[in-house]
């Protein structure tokens, strides 16, 4: 069915069969989210925030590193007609309260204590907020007014399984593309943070231009690097998700290069700035090689640049160039 808002991505997904939807690191292993687990987190997390009160139209803050939670969050709230508002967990708490008080934040979800201990010490400050919600609480008694992500999942759970979840459906189908969906706040380096109102048509068009010009395909895996807080990663994954591919969740900006050889992705959106400590890393390696491996390698570059524009434009290279890609792939860049 045509994408025209993003609980219609909620609903795309749930309906590409696969194993695996999402990955994530605990400790030393990568752990899957099932499609089973994807669809029903949603569901009941969503369910949850409206038995904590939340109404249509609501602003729900999303204080979290790239993590499974993150977008069960922000599906969730806009399956529930809310508005989600993701807020970077690098910000300093008076920066939070700022975002909090200006979007007018019913309830919040933090990924960790660290997260937790920020929202605890401004909440006297934010008027708006009723509920926060913690996915890795702390080894203490939580104080009032704090759940853990569980609870919440679990409230929802149990409420649709005496009431059913046609309220669910109702809110879910209820969107249409000039709803607002989420207010994207500035980095504020110029004055006060400003957020940008989006609405689901906006983002689901940009899903839809994107996977024109790049064709993702259902059992790719697919990275998540940057802040899901900021747009481009943020549409980047709803179209992962909206042609089944698998995304799996880097564990921080300084794991990036040991992820990527754990994971092996076949896509992941990143900056220039990126591109440009993985070509320093490994120019600096080719340095402290032998002469002779040096050259072959710079070879194997000049080939590549060769090659670029017939790779880009999807046209047969000449015989000639081909066997030296071949040879090039082989030597280096595999």
């Amino acid at each position: 069915m045509p994408i025209q808002t993003l609980t219609d991505i909620y609903q795309t997904t749930c309906d590409i069969p696969r194993p695996v939807v999402m990955k994530y690191k605990k400790g030393d292993r990568w752990m899957d989210v099932s499609l089973e687990e994807f669809r029903d987190t949603v569901r009941w997390f969503s369910t949850g925030l409206r038995l904590l009160g939340m109404k249509p139209g609501d602003r729900f803050g999303i204080l979290s590193e790239n993590r499974p939670e993150w977008t069960f969050t922000d599906l969730a709230t806009l399956c529930a007609a809310g508005v989600s508002v993701p807020i970077y967990p690098t910000l300093l708490g008076w920066q939070i309260e700022y975002i909090l008080n200006d979007s007018g934040c019913v309830g919040v979800v933090a990924s960790t204590d660290e997260q937790l201990h920020k929202l605890l010490e401004i909440r006297s400050h934010i008027p708006s907020l009723n509920n926060i919600i913690v996915c890795d609480p702390p080894n203490v008694t939580l104080p009032p007014g704090v759940l853990t992500f569980e609870q919440v999942v679990q409230s929802g759970k149990e409420e649709e399984r005496k009431s059913g979840r046609a309220r669910f459906d109702e809110l879910r189908n209820s969107r249409k593309p000039d709803d607002l969906a989420t207010l994207v706040y500035t980095s504020g380096t110029t004055g006060n943070p400003k957020g940008a109102m989006l609405t689901h048509g906006n983002i689901a068009s940009n899903v839809d231009s994107v996977t024109q010009v790049l064709p993702i395909q259902r059992g790719w895996m697919a990275m998540s690097i940057l802040p899901l807080s900021h747009i481009l990663e943020r549409t980047a994954d709803y179209a992962y998700l909206t042609f089944g591919a698998t995304i799996a969740y880097a564990e921080s900006v300084v794991k990036v290069g040991e992820n990527l050889q754990e994971v092996h992705p076949d896509v992941f959106a990143a900056v220039p700035r990126l591109f440009e400590k993985m070509r320093a890393r490994i120019m600096d390696n080719v340095a402290t090689q032998p002469e002779s491996k040096q050259k072959i390698f710079k070879w194997a570059l000049k080939v590549a640049e060769e090659r670029l524009l017939y790779r880009v434009e999807n046209r047969a290279m000449p015989l000639g160039m081909k066997m030296r890609s071949t040879i090039a792939d082989k030597l280096v860049f595999k």
